[in-house]
């Protein structure tokens, strides 16, 4: 009964994710800039390289499309988690 709790609990929070990134103009150039960013970051830490995170914190912080391009690239490119998850 608790891996199904637990299951129930990972589904719910990737449907939350992608609901707040559906919103995201994956054809903007800030949202481009973002995955790329966002995949550098992640195939870095799966590959476990050292180094800081690749990310337009000014960016980051006023575009909802940049932020999501990031959060999809990550995920996608790095597993999105483990240990260096950020």
């Amino acid at each position: 009964m608790r891996v199904s709790s637990c299951a129930a609990l990972v589904f719910a929070g990737l449907a939350l994710g992608a609901c707040a990134n559906s919103a995201a103009n994956r054809d903007s150039a800030e949202y481009q800039a973002g995955y790329g960013d966002g995949c550098a970051t992640g195939g870095a830490r799966i590959a476990h390289l050292q180094q800081e995170p690749q990310r337009n914190d000014e960016l980051y912080e006023k575009s909802a499309d940049y932020r999501a391009g990031w959060a999809n690239g990550y995920t996608i490119c790095g597993a999105g988690n483990g240990p260096g998850h950020l």
